[in-house]
């Protein structure tokens, strides 16, 4: 009892953690860090794969790893114990403090003082006198084993490296991990009263021995302990700030503010039951179903084929697993199959799916909401991250989806839960996340709590599509990326159709750069699943006849026209097949040569023409994916003929289907891609006309090699090249696939010259390889080594695309006709209308993205604010029009944004 009393005497007490403003009601710090602790005590409980992560380096047992974690979790506000922090809300300080000196500290120095990396300041300069000063009261023999030897040139001992990731990681839990050689120096201004220097010191050193007997000694450890190694310093850092916010939710429920003193041990304990309960209703925790194979994720009357036939066979370790398969093999549900199994195995407990772009990411949510009810019990909670995600009605309306509907009947639905989707930073903490690329290259880079990403994916399973699809900068991210996976304990899979034999070896040597891959001069099967399980080792499935694809040979038709234009010939040939009731997809580069043929044709046919690319409005272009996918999805009727002239954004991912395709040249990856819109739909064979039962591609390529806007666009002219030259050699023969997928690709993409290549062909690569590849290569690095030594961007749409996509990303407008009310917007809005909480959202269905070589035209004509250039238009029936020196700009809902010269 008098120990009782002794602790609650204790200096910690005279400090306050949460305040209301006024300082009306406050909420002791101590407790404040133990509801934390108390949510991250829970948690650790229900999450094995957080014991994992945790655990599987270190050679203690799992309770003292969790007595650790806790330890370092309580101590992440220990910057709280400083005047200059109390004296934020001055009011609540004064009723803790009864003995006050006079003191200079101005408004400044509380106002400019940061708990976070303070904290750490202190933790650094205090190690000494408060960790140190246990280990150098014991025994000789304890010493030695502790290895306290000075290090020369260094005022630390070895123990400090040691501890240091761990105060680093939680010192950052405000949104950087700053390092310790890099922090700002915190020490209090020299007229500042001794009696608070020495107090909340004294304090600081009470607090870490009180942690000590509540997390430590019961689990047999002290300070004079060595912490575990921690490999993935964002997985705690991660960890530690979603605890912080699920601890800080204090209200008459739960976590309620206390302002007297108690016993710490007990409280904690009581904590408990709150905690479990805020987790819960956080929708973090979900309950995986048992897995029953990958039957339960196909369509009725549907088996597993192909590569879904061996999901059963791969490793259940954690590891890399990257599957190459043909489009429309079933690479979507083998890859959902094993995460499933993984989840099964207590190794991960979500799913991150992530896809090059965001009509991709919008049309996986609609798949995965109706498969993730097989995966998952109670209501599993779905999120979809993009720049736009906030505005797909499908997402919307499982954000609105009532939790009160549990028990009216027994269908399954899935939702997203209140808390997951008020923020972009906990898009990858539900049970299944959707999302573009970029959310996740953002985990390694330098934005504000990109830890919280890193930590989600490092529970989860992280699914990435279309691994071929991104440059040489975006592939030096993903490699970190998977290097923080892999530390972290964490799984991924990778998903393509075409990845050259460089890609997979840079890939695999990510995860395990010790790994030895077979020689390139000899080509692997395909399909090909290869895994690096967590052990050292690298294993590539092979396939019997009956799990191999069917062969589908496609005819290609190379036509040779100047820069690729499409002749008078064949532009007749498309109106007349369409006419006749055909359905045909032309594919451009370039958005202005597509509109221009949009314009040409829909003026010469009564077909349906529909134009698809990127140079629309969000509102336009939702729209226009809808029609697309009513017109030519999978459960699309066949009434007439149509079509489609698009750019590339139709390529990757979209499960649509043509009869007949018409294409620009581009490189033999994404030929691939588009070729596998090709009579993608077998169901759809017995209605199309008799005149393309055979899949057919007609293929322009430019009649010298002057590769013009198109070489900007893919600037590896060479494989440019050696497309055309394969495709020229076939001469009347089918390309056969899948065999196609994998000869072709590794040749087309051999870093061997062939020998036959033009000279000027040559040399243009070279200068790809010094002039673009290798700068690409080195601005990742660069912003990969930026990442904890500069204050990190604003987690927002505008910074995400700059340090995701190496500055080429597009410029942001905003089309507006002035009128009394003010500019009206695109979707008839005015904005000077708008109440201000309203003015993001109607940016983001108004804008238009627009090529970066536009900025010298757009800063002489337009108004910028904010990164956005305001682009003032006149309207007439036809549409929005404006005049920019020599350039015309048009805008309709029908052609997006177009540029005359």
């Amino acid at each position: 009892m008098q120990t009782e009393q002794i602790e609650t005497e204790a200096s910690y007490f005279k400090y306050w953690g949460k305040a209301a403003k006024d300082g009306s009601s406050y909420h002791l710090l101590p407790y404040h860090c133990l509801d934390v602790a108390a949510v991250a005590s829970v948690w650790w409980e229900m999450s094995p794969s957080i014991r994992k992560a945790f655990c599987t380096l270190s050679e203690l047992n799992s309770e003292q790893v969790r007595g650790w974690v806790l330890f370092f979790i309580t101590l992440h506000d220990i910057g709280k114990f400083d005047i200059r922090f109390q004296q934020k809300v001055k009011p609540a300080w004064e009723r803790l403090r009864e003995e006050r000196y006079p003191s200079r500290l101005s408004i400044y120095d509380s106002k400019n003082y940061f708990h976070g990396p303070a904290g750490l300041y202190w933790l650094d300069h205090e190690f000494e006198q408060v960790i140190l000063e246990e280990v150098q009261t014991n025994s000789i023999d304890d010493r030695a084993f502790f290895d306290i030897g000075w290090e020369e040139g260094s005022k630390k001992s070895s123990a400090w490296k040691e501890w240091k990731p761990w105060f680093e990681s939680v010192a950052g839990h405000h949104g950087h991990i700053v390092s310790a050689e890099n922090n700002l120096q915190y020490q209090l201004p020299s007229d500042c009263p001794a009696q608070y220097v020495s107090h909340d010191k004294e304090t600081r050193k009470a607090w870490i021995k009180k942690l000590e007997l509540i997390f430590l000694k019961p689990v047999g450890l002290s300070l004079n302990s060595r912490p575990p190694l921690l490999s993935a310093i964002s997985f705690m850092a991660g960890f530690c700030s979603v605890v912080d916010w699920l601890g800080s939710a204090n209200s008459a429920e739960h976590f309620c503010f206390l302002q007297t003193s108690s016993n710490l041990i007990r409280y904690f304990e009581d904590r408990h039951d709150e905690a479990r309960y805020v987790l819960e209703i956080s929708g973090l925790i979900g309950k995986r179903k048992v897995y029953s194979g990958v039957q339960a994720l196909l369509k009725d009357n549907h088996s597993p084929h192909q590569i879904q036939t061996i999901i059963d066979d791969l490793s259940c370790l954690p590891g890399l697993t990257i599957i190459e398969a043909p489009t429309g093999s079933g690479k979507t549900e083998a890859a959902l199959a094993y995460a499933w199994r993984i989840i099964n195995h207590n190794i991960a407990e979500s799913i991150v799916f992530a896809l090059p772009t965001q009509a991709t990411a919008n049309a996986m949510l609609g798949r995965l909401e109706n498969l993730s009810t097989r995966l998952f019990e109670n209501h599993p909670n779905l999120l979809l991250a993009h720049g736009n995600a906030r505005f797909n009605e499908d997402f919307i309306k499982l954000c609105n989806t009532d939790p009160s509907r549990q028990g009216e009947d027994d269908e399954a639905w899935a939702q997203c839960s209140t808390w997951l989707s008020q923020s972009r930073k906990r898009a990858f903490l539900g049970q299944i996340g959707i999302c573009t690329i970029d959310q996740v290259l953002t985990s390694v880079l330098p934005v504000r709590h990109r830890f919280i990403r890193g930590f989600g994916l490092g529970r989860s399973v992280l699914i990435v599509d279309e691994v071929h699809a991104y440059d040489t900068y975006m592939y030096g991210l993903l490699k970190a990326v998977l290097e923080e996976q892999k530390a972290s304990g964490g799984s991924a899979v990778l998903l393509s159709a075409t990845l050259p034999h460089y890609q997979r070896k840079e890939l695999l040597q990510a995860w395990d750069k010790d790994i030895l891959i077979h020689n390139s001069s000899e080509i692997p099967q395909y399909p090909l699943i290869s895994q690096i399980p967590s052990h050292p080792s690298h294993e590539e499935f092979q396939f019997v006849p009956k799990q191999l694809p069917p062969e589908k040979s496609v005819w290609i038709d190379p036509v040779i026209s100047r820069d690729c234009i499409l002749t008078p010939e064949l532009k007749q040939l498309i109106i007349s097949a369409a006419e006749n009731g055909a359905q045909i997809a032309l594919i451009c580069n370039l958005v202005d040569v597509a509109q221009q043929l949009f314009k040409e044709i829909k003026a010469e046919t009564k077909s349906p023409v529909l134009l698809f690319h990127s140079r629309f409005t969000l509102k336009d272009r939702q729209d226009i994916e809808k029609t697309l996918i009513a017109q030519y999805g999978d459960k699309a009727e066949r009434s007439a003929g149509s079509i489609l002239i698009s750019t590339q954004v139709v390529e990757q991912s979209l499960d649509v289907d043509f009869d007949w395709m018409i294409t620009q040249l581009c490189p033999i990856d994404l030929l691939f891609q588009r070729l596998g819109r090709l009579h993608r739909h077998s169901h759809k064979n017995g209605s199309r006309l008799e005149s393309f039962q055979i899949p057919r591609c007609s293929v322009l390529i430019p009649d010298d090699l002057d590769y013009g806007l198109h070489g900007l666009i893919y600037p590896n002219t060479r494989v440019m090249w050696r497309t055309a030259y394969k495709i020229e050699q076939l001469k009347d023969q089918p390309l056969v696939f899948p065999g196609a997928y994998r000869d072709w690709v590794e040749s087309v993409y051999h870093e061997k010259p062939w020998g036959n290549e033009p000279l000027e062909v040559e040399e243009q690569y070279q200068n790809f390889i010094d002039n673009h590849q290798y700068v690409q290569k080195l601005a990742a690095q660069l912003m990969l080594n930026s990442t904890r030594n500069m204050i990190p961007y604003p987690d927002d749409d505008h910074h995400i695309a700059a340090v995701t996509r190496d500055g080429q990303m597009s410029l942001t407008m905003v089309p507006f006709v002035q009128t009394p009310k003010g500019p009206k917007l695109r979707d008839n809005s005015f904005w000077d209308q708008l109440q201000k909480e309203n003015r993001y959202e109607a940016l983001a269905m108004n804008k238009v993205g627009v090529p970066h070589t536009w900025r010298n035209t757009l800063d002489k004509f337009c108004r910028q604010e904010d990164g956005i250039y305001w682009l003032k238009m006149d309207e007439n029936e036809d549409g929005w029009h404006s005049r920019l020196g020599t350039w015309d700009l048009r805008y309709n809902k029908h052609t997006g944004l177009e540029r005359i010269k």
